[in-house]
Parts: structure tokens; C-alpha cells; sequence
């Protein structure tokens, strides 16, 4: 038996109440079914469980959420090597919009298709919103270029799960002239120039 905590996988999706759970247990997770939604229970520490696809549950008592399991993982599991994301240059990049709790709005759910959001760019996922706090994960095996720079996010009208990660020109040569850290070296020099005049400012 292992602990874990729970994630949803879908907006405005219900927390699983207080129940044994069937599941289907992998290395470091397991997953399970609640009122027709998929739940993802993820170990609460490093290392990973015996287990390869293997029959299990998922009990849930409150907060405490454990893992159980029947069986062995398959001594010949099959090896799957770690794909290293691409830099990517592009304007547009595709995204999968990620819930970040449960029973959370869905961003687009108000009909803002036209206005989207402001958000920023770390990598490989962006972070947007003001009340609720929302995040966006890069499709494929690619990260921006830009890294900590201000982007928009758009929804893809009859794509729930998906959303577009825009960024101005600007910001994109910037990126492929002087690279990925530019935009972010640049506030932190700003913010630094700012408080120096303001310490002699204030001494004056």
C-alpha cells in the first residue's frame, strides 16, 4: 500500500468521496473512474510501486488517499526512452489545458472565446488567470523559446481540452536573437536599475 493524493482530469469535475475505489496501477500512479470522470492518483513521494497495469484500488478516507495493488510489476517491462523536448521559435503554439483542482471552472466556460487571457511562459507550460489560476501544458515534444515572458491564451472553439499560446513578434526575435532567458534578464535588470534610483532617491 503506498499514499497518494488525487488530480483531477477534466474542469468542474466532483472530488471522489470516501470509498474503496477498482483501479489500474502503474510505476508511480494509479487510475480509477468517479461519476463517469477519469481520476488520477499520484504517489506522494519519490520511488515508484511494483506494479506495470496491474489490478488494484484506490481508497479515499478524507484527505488520505491510499494505493493497493494485486500481483507484480512484469519483470520484462517494455524500456521506453525519455524524449527530450525541442526548442521551439514558433508564434503559435498548441497547449492542454490542466486542472489544477477540483471542481474548478472551466477558463473558456463564460463564453470568452474572443478576449482569452494574459499569462506568462516557463518552458514547457504557461500560467494564466487572476481569481482562478489556471495552466497550460505544450503539446508535442516542445518548449517555447521564450521563457518567462508574457503570452496570450486562446481557446480552440470545439477543442475543450485545448488552448493556443500566442506571443507578440517582438517578443519571438528577441527570443531568437539573444535567447530564451532574454525577456527575463531584461525585466530583472530593469527591476534592479529601479530600485538603485530609488535607494538614492531616498538617500537624497
Amino acid at each position: 500500500m503506498s499514499e497518494a493524493y488525487l488530480v483531477p482530469t477534466d474542469y468542474e469535475q466532483p472530488r471522489p468521496i470516501d470509498g474503496k475505489y477498482p483501479a489500474v496501477v502503474y510505476e508511480t500512479y494509479a487510475e480509477f473512474e468517479y461519476e463517469g470522470h477519469k481520476i488520477i492518483a499520484n504517489m506522494s513521494h519519490k520511488g515508484a510501486l511494483n506494479a506495470n497495469g496491474n489490478t488494484g484500488f484506490v481508497t479515499v478516507r478524507g484527505e488520505s488517499v491510499d494505493i493497493s495493488w494485486n500481483g507484480s510489476a512484469n519483470s520484462q517491462r517494455e524500456y521506453k526512452p525519455k524524449n527530450e523536448r525541442v526548442i521551439s521559435n514558433e508564434k503559435h503554439l498548441i497547449a492542454t489545458l490542466t486542472p489544477l483542482e477540483f471542481e474548478q471552472p472551466h477558463p473558456f466556460a463564460d463564453g470568452n472565446y474572443g478576449l482569452g487571457y494574459r499569462g506568462i511562459v516557463l518552458s514547457v507550460h504557461a500560467e494564466f488567470g487572476v481569481l482562478d489560476k489556471y495552466e497550460a501544458v505544450i503539446d508535442g515534444h516542445l518548449k517555447s523559446s521564450v521563457l518567462a515572458a508574457p503570452c496570450n491564451i486562446l481557446p480552440m472553439k470545439g477543442e475543450r481540452t485545448k488552448c493556443i499560446i500566442e506571443f507578440d513578434d517582438a517578443t519571438v526575435f528577441m527570443a531568437e536573437r539573444y535567447g530564451p532567458s532574454t525577456y527575463d534578464n531584461l525585466v530583472e535588470k530593469t527591476v534592479n536599475e529601479l530600485q538603485k534610483l530609488l535607494c538614492r532617491a531616498n538617500a537624497g
